[in-house]
């Protein structure tokens, strides 16, 4: 509810709250002169939609361990936790668990020297290893987008625990390797990639 008599030259801060969408009428007029008479109008008319924006949420970090795992029970290949499967890159038809290392006496599902597996249901990104290595320091791990893959670097881990960054992003799965079968993983952390259809902008 506004009444304004405004300049050209003024520039007039508006603020705007909208509730509930609606339909701004734009009904205006384009005058041309010519030799000072009018030359020639032009008419337009249409609507304007406007509806409140919704921010957009950053996709929010995901840790998962294997605190939750009973060792004690035979554990079957592939294991799933939380939608995300393990798999160990031997022939070993049971899954290894350890509480060796930092943090003391916490579940880490133990690593062939071969290689452990590790599937998303979906692309994720910003990927954290925690990995905890008595073993050959050199651990190699491979990130892949299906079947191709995407990044690959060596990380060498002595006699500690080391939390490291993948390269990559929409990452579907992960390898790891070595270690000598004195590797175990404690835990894994990404955030869950935005797909085109989460994007909340509507083009009207």
């Amino acid at each position: 509810d506004m009444n304004m008599n405004l300049k050209v030259t003024e520039t007039i801060p508006v603020c705007i709250k909208v509730c509930e969408p609606i339909c701004a009428v734009s009904d205006y007029t384009v005058g041309i002169q010519l030799f000072g008479q009018p030359f020639v109008a032009i008419k337009v008319n249409g609507k304007t939609r406007i509806e409140p924006c919704t921010s957009v949420q950053q996709p929010q970090s995901i840790c998962v361990d294997f605190s939750k795992v009973d060792p004690k029970q035979n554990v079957q290949i592939p294991t799933t936790v939380q939608g995300i499967q393990f798999t160990p890159l031997n022939d070993s038809s049971q899954q290894k668990f350890t509480t060796m290392g930092n943090p003391a006496g916490v579940n880490k599902l133990s690593i062939p020297n071969e290689g452990m597996r590790i599937d998303f249901p979906d692309a994720v990104n910003n990927f954290e290893l925690t990995i905890v290595n008595f073993g050959n320091p050199v651990i190699q791990i491979n990130a892949f987008n299906n079947s191709n893959m995407i990044s690959n670097q060596t990380e060498m881990i002595q006699n500690n625990t080391a939390t490291i960054s993948v390269n990559g992003t929409n990452i579907t799965a992960i390898e790891i390797k070595g270690g000598s079968n004195e590797a175990a993983l404690y835990n894994v952390c990404f955030q869950r990639a935005v797909r085109p259809n989460d994007s909340n902008v509507r083009i009207l």
